[in-house]
């Protein structure tokens, strides 16, 4: 949850970071990764460790907040461009949605046929008097009792598919205009988007650049 922002950061010439509160350091399980503003070369956030419980003098690296913010937001808009503006994608989602649907008529025609097997093996028991044919009748209404359980647990599951292919739809026209216009959004709305789709961002600095992660969300 992104807390109030400070008054000071009105005054400041930098939009406060994307990546605050999603940042780890790799190798480092206990690091504290700090949103700082940098007062000298004109000012600019940057992102500084500091190793766990050692604060003052427990320092890691720190980054310019603006690299790493603009190398996950390139990322992120790749990800969801390769991901929901990508035709073949959006027909093989169609496509399942489509089989979906009709493996789950053909499912419940068959366990509503099963139901009046079974109601008839019910009805034949009250007119059957040799035990031999009542075992058979009893042994069959088993089967079919078991036959359809499993067609209920399958149609259960397929319900639980349907609601997860919706879900991908309303997320795919959510994000479609998120994706057209994301050069022209402001931080705020691209944080929101980040969020959504990063677990979090895992940073390892090098002698000569930074190794960036980004961990998505199932």
């Amino acid at each position: 949850k992104e807390n109030a922002r400070p008054s000071l950061d009105v005054n400041r010439h930098e939009e406060r970071p994307l990546l605050s509160g999603i940042l780890r350091s790799k190798g480092t399980h206990k690091a504290h990764i700090a949103t700082v503003w940098e007062c000298s070369c004109g000012g600019y956030y940057k992102y500084v460790a500091t190793a766990y419980p050692h604060w003052e003098d427990g320092f890691l690296w720190s980054r310019q907040a603006r690299d790493i913010d603009k190398a996950v937001s390139d990322t992120v808009k790749a990800k969801l461009l390769s991901t929901f503006d990508n035709e073949s994608w959006h027909k093989a989602i169609d496509a399942i949605a489509e089989q979906s649907q009709d493996k789950q008529k053909l499912i419940e025609a068959q366990i509503e046929a099963l139901d009046s097997t079974l109601e008839n093996l019910v009805e034949s028991l009250s007119h059957l008097r040799m035990p031999e044919l009542i075992r058979q009748v009893e042994e069959q209404y088993q089967r079919t009792k078991t036959e359809k359980e499993r067609l209920q647990q399958t149609n259960l599951e397929d319900q639980r598919e349907s609601a997860y292919i919706d879900a991908i739809f309303q997320l795919r026209d959510k994000y479609q205009p998120a994706i057209a216009s994301w050069d022209d959004q402001s931080e705020d709305q691209k944080r929101t988007h980040i969020q959504v789709f990063v677990d979090f961002v895992e940073i390892e600095p090098q002698s000569f650049g930074t190794n960036i992660t980004v961990h998505w969300r199932d």
